[in-house]
């Protein structure tokens, strides 16, 4: 390699930052984070379900900043059966959308951290289809809050669980890659 314009360490970093940290990466490592399937087994509701993971993108491209701000949308169908003391029984399809707000930010001694911010059960877009239009279920209850607020602790129960998994010690890794031989 010649000996072209050099750039400061500050300018080196953050372009290792921007090439290496990209929206597919963080993509990537959420499928594994984010179970494919949820089960819901509540005071009488269940069902299952599947869970993807949408196209990730980056909100701060381009700017010098403290952290890296991702944006992952998030779709849950759920195949649903609600029953009342086991006289009364529906069925149910429903749709949820959320996003998860990710911030990627760097800690001393070369570790990058993946936060991801709490669901909160507002930000949960429910879409219910049962058998008959307008259900006795939903006449008389808060069906849509209760799977917001189901779906919300879910996410948040199964993200604080992975916090080893969204820590990333460069330095250790380089050292264990003995990538840098000079």
């Amino acid at each position: 390699m010649t000996q072209e314009r050099t750039i400061s360490f500050a300018e080196w970093g953050e372009q290792w930052m921007d090439l290496v940290i990209t929206p597919e990466l963080v993509e990537a490592n959420l499928r594994r984070i984010i179970k494919p399937d949820v089960q819901v087994d509540t005071t009488g509701i269940s069902g299952s379900g599947s869970v993807a993971v949408g196209s990730v993108e980056r909100l701060n491209s381009g700017q010098i900043q403290r952290e890296i701000v991702f944006c992952a949308p998030l779709g849950i169908d759920l195949d649903l059966s609600i029953g009342l003391a086991g006289l009364y029984s529906e069925s149910y399809t429903i749709q949820v959308s959320t996003e998860l707000q990710l911030t990627l930010r760097a800690q001393p001694m070369l570790v990058l951290w993946l936060d991801v911010a709490p669901v909160k059960a507002d930000a949960i877009n429910v879409r219910t289809s049962g058998q008959n239009g307008l259900s006795l279920v939903q006449q008389f209850t808060d069906l849509d809050g209760q799977i917001k607020r189901y779906i919300a602790t879910s996410i948040n129960k199964q993200i604080d669980s992975t916090a080893e998994q969204r820590t990333i010690n460069v330095l250790e890794r380089v050292r264990q890659s003995n990538a840098l031989k000079l």
